[in-house]
C-alpha cells in the first residue's frame, strides 16, 4: 500500500514545483543553495527530468518525498502524507473532497505566479544595476579627460555636472541594497505600470 502512495505522490509532483512551493528558488540552471547545510553558493541540484535532486556539498538526494522527509524531518510515510494534504492529492484521505482539492490547487497556481513574478524581479533589479554600472564607467571615463591638468587649471562647469551626476547614478546604484524588498518591488511594479502605459500612449 506505502508503496503504491509514494510511487503515485512521485508521479503525480513536479519536483520543481514542489521546491518553490517550500520556499527553495531555482536559478535558471536548477541549482539551488541547499538548506540541508550552510551552503554560501548553491551547491543542490535539482534534476526535473529525473524528479530527482543531488547536492554536491553535503551529499543530499533522492526525490520529492525525501526532500520533504529532510526539511521537515519525516519519516518517508509522513513526507508523503504532507505533500498529499499540501498539493491537494488526496490520495491518504479519501475525506478529501472536490472543494479543499480546487483550493490546494489554486494556492499552487498563485505560488506558481508569485515565483514567475519574483523571477522576473531579480532579472530586471540586476539589469538596472547594470544599466546604472555601465552609466558610471563611461561618466568616469568622461570625468578624467575633464580633469584639470594641473593645479593652476580651474574646474569647468561641465567637469562639476558631470561629477554630480555620478554620484547621483552611484546613489541610485544603492537604493535597492539599502531599501526594504516591499519597497523594491513596488519599484519594480512602477516600472511596469509606467512601460504599460508608455507601451499604449
Amino acid at each position: 500500500m506505502k508503496v503504491g502512495i509514494f510511487s503515485e505522490v512521485k508521479t503525480r509532483l513536479n519536483i520543481g514545483e514542489v521546491f518553490r512551493f517550500y520556499g527553495v528558488r531555482l536559478d535558471k540552471a536548477s541549482f539551488t543553495v541547499c538548506p540541508f547545510h550552510r551552503d554560501k553558493t548553491p551547491s543542490l541540484k535539482v534534476y526535473l527530468d529525473k524528479g530527482s535532486f543531488h547536492c554536491f556539498g553535503c551529499n543530499a538526494h533522492g526525490d520529492v518525498i525525501d526532500f520533504a522527509g529532510r526539511l521537515f524531518g519525516l519519516k518517508p510515510i509522513d513526507a508523503a502524507r504532507k505533500l498529499d494534504e499540501d498539493f491537494g492529492l488526496g490520495l491518504m484521505d479519501k475525506t478529501f473532497t472536490t472543494e479543499q482539492r480546487r483550493e490546494a490547487t489554486e494556492r499552487i497556481k498563485q505560488r506558481e505566479a508569485d515565483d514567475i513574478e519574483w523571477t522576473a524581479f531579480v532579472s530586471w533589479e540586476r539589469e538596472y544595476f547594470n544599466f546604472l554600472s555601465d552609466l558610471i564607467a563611461i561618466g568616469t571615463v568622461l570625468l578624467e579627460k575633464l580633469e584639470p591638468q594641473t593645479i593652476a587649471d580651474p574646474f569647468t562647469d561641465e567637469y562639476a555636472e558631470t561629477f554630480k551626476l555620478i554620484q547621483y547614478l552611484r546613489y541610485l546604484q544603492e537604493i535597492p541594497c539599502d531599501a526594504e524588498l516591499c519597497d523594491r518591488v513596488a519599484l519594480y511594479r512602477q516600472y511596469l505600470k509606467y512601460k504599460t502605459e508608455e507601451a499604449a500612449a
